[in-house]
């Protein structure tokens, strides 16, 4: 079982992230968009839209951990800045 799933059950691995991730209770995350992680911005669509996850979009790897290091310096928060 992982996560609370049972492992006879087919998951997809975004699914396994985004659990994972809200597991977390982050507040804002900052990522780059791309066909390879369309699939995890549905799940993070969702998580926006419920109010969990306020999500920013940066053009570039170091927009995202300079967006998630300002953010932490700003709060006192964990940033997150994943690709």
């Amino acid at each position: 079982m992982v996560f609370g799933i049972s492992s006879d059950i087919p998951v997809a691995p975004y699914s396994l992230f985004m659990t994972s991730y809200i597991g977390q209770k982050p507040r804002v995350g900052s990522n780059i968009s791309g066909g390879a992680i369309l699939p995890i911005y549905d799940e993070l669509y969702r998580a926006e839209a419920q109010g969990g996850i306020q999500h920013i979009l940066v053009r570039h790897e170091q927009g995202a951990s300079h967006a998630a290091d300002g953010y932490a310096r700003a709060t006192g928060q964990v940033g997150d800045g994943s690709s």
